[in-house]
């Protein structure tokens, strides 16, 4: 400092006050052993008001307890009491005593409170109950897990299915009272069974569960006899008989404790039946848009006027499936949730447009909406090929390319390309055919060309193929985008 810059700023070193040295751990070993640690001795400090640093409990003194270093002596720290234009930390006039108070932790991070769950995509929508454990009723036997997932492919369908207890069963203790089910047949029908247990009743989680089960046994009756497209009413009807013979005569209960509504579709590439009793319902999906299968019930909510077992023929509802490319099968928890909730609708709507896997379906279902308490269930069905994004960079010619000489490499596939043509594929990368170009014709076969790359075709055979006879009649090389008979492009394998 320059001595200038000491008449500007004067020294105020006499004023501060010593650095106090964190309290040394206590013995640990004296602790282990039963043997009582050193004794907790006050501090020299005599300045009336301020206690000594030495009686904070389970702290030693820092300057005098026995085995303990006192804290002016740290190395690289003077002495409080000696260190030039310091006052001794006990002796400065109105001072208290170096205070000695036990270290923040932060090398651990706090407890969670629990309970832990995991992030989720699903919207809150209005003021919605947070998610809890809820509780369990003693004596509840007949009780399913409260989360069901489920996703497959079955036949030319992509099926993802997820079932979850409500809010309302959480507190009140009551299992989840939704079931679902579905199989394929030999014939290649989707089979898809969706029931909701009556609140009502005091087993209805057993009903739903066995009415699921037995319509796929009805369903795989009806394929075994071959004898036409399965009716989803019949099926519907011999389901919930063996329900209520299974509920009476291996459960011993009354079936009417097993009361539940529930829904069976038959479904086809070309469209499918749904048939009904009760408030279990189906949306058709098309570009975002939901369509209930189903006309709007004019009743109040949760309230059904017709249940199983003991339906009456006529109280049964059926409907055409349509060819739609997304089926939705669900419960009134998500039912009428889809029915009032525009916000929902189009949520849902946006993200079921692809297939999902059982742990997408079962995070979009775990949505909070203000006054949705029920079990929700939903069967997601896709049809056909997804949508997939278009490629970046489609493959094509560049200006200076010629596509003009054609052969036939094969019997089944031909090739157009010029010996000068430059080409980019869908990956960004430039370069120019040449006689070693590697192709797939009609057959499913690729060919391992002559600069040594390996393919394999569809019978699992790999070899390469002679290109002399083309190269000598032509001069020039198969093409990255070959066309074969029908005029489909094909992709280029290397």
């Amino acid at each position: 400092m320059r001595t200038s810059d000491r008449r500007r700023f004067p020294d105020l070193s006499r004023l501060r006050k010593p650095v106090p040295e964190p309290p040394a751990p206590p013995d640990e070993n004296a602790e282990a052993s039963g043997s009582p640690g050193p004794p907790l001795v006050p501090a020299a400090s005599t300045d009336p008001g301020y206690p000594a640093a030495s009686t904070a409990p389970g702290y030693p003194a820092a300057s005098t307890a026995p085995g303990h270093p006192a804290a002016s002596t740290a190395p690289g720290h003077p002495a409080a009491s000696t260190a030039p234009g310091h006052p001794a930390a006990s002796t400065a006039p109105g001072a208290p005593a170096a205070s000695t108070p036990p270290a923040a932790r932060t090398d651990e991070e706090p407890t969670p409170a629990g309970p832990v769950d995991l992030a989720s995509e699903a919207p809150t929508i209005g003021r919605a109950t947070a998610p809890h454990l809820g509780r369990l009723n003693a004596d509840t036997p007949l009780r399913p897990p409260a989360i069901a997932l489920d996703g497959t492919t079955a036949g030319t369908f992509r099926v993802a299915a997820a079932s979850m207890i409500g809010t309302g069963h959480l507190a009140s203790g009551h299992p989840r009272q939704d079931a679902y089910n579905f199989m394929v047949g030999d014939s290649g029908r989707l089979y898809i069974a969706v029931a909701d247990g009556l609140g009502s009743r005091p087993v209805s989680q057993l009903g739903s569960h066995l009415f699921a089960e037995s319509v796929l046994l009805a369903a795989a009756e009806a394929e075994d006899a071959g004898t036409g497209e399965p009716d989803p009413a019949a099926l519907l009807r011999q389901a919930s008989r063996r329900t209520a013979e299974l509920v009476e005569g291996v459960y011993g209960q009354d079936p009417r404790a097993a009361g539940f509504v529930g829904a069976v579709a038959v479904i086809t590439e070309a469209g499918g039946r749904l048939a009904r009793i009760g408030d279990v319902s189906a949306f058709s999906l098309v570009d975002g848009e939901f369509a209930e299968l189903f006309a709007a019930d004019e009743g109040l909510v949760n309230i059904v006027t017709a249940s199983m077992p003991g339906e009456r023929e006529e109280e049964i509802e059926l409907v055409d499936v349509p060819p739609a490319p997304v089926l939705v099968l669900g419960t009134d928890g998500l039912a009428n949730d889809l029915r009032n909730s525009g916000n929902l609708r189009a949520w849902l709507g946006e993200r079921w447009r692809v297939p999902h896997l059982p742990f997408g379906v079962g995070d979009a279902l775990r949505y909070r909406r203000q006054g949705s308490h029920d079990d929700r269930t939903a069967v997601v069905v896709w049809r056909g090929t997804p949508p997939t994004a278009p490629s970046a960079t489609p493959v094509t010619a560049s200006p200076a390319a010629s596509l003009t000489a054609s052969a036939t490499a094969s019997p089944t596939s031909s090739l157009t390309a010029s010996p000068t043509a430059s080409f980019t594929d869908e990956r960004g990368a430039s370069f120019a055919a040449s006689p070693t170009a590697s192709f797939t014709d009609e057959r499913g076969a690729s060919f391992t060309d002559e600069r040594g790359a390996s393919f394999t075709d569809e019978r699992g055979a790999s070899f390469t193929e002679e290109r002399a006879a083309f190269t000598q009649e032509h001069g020039g090389a198969a093409g990255v985008g070959n066309a074969d008979e029908s005029g489909a492009e094909q992709a280029d394998e290397t």
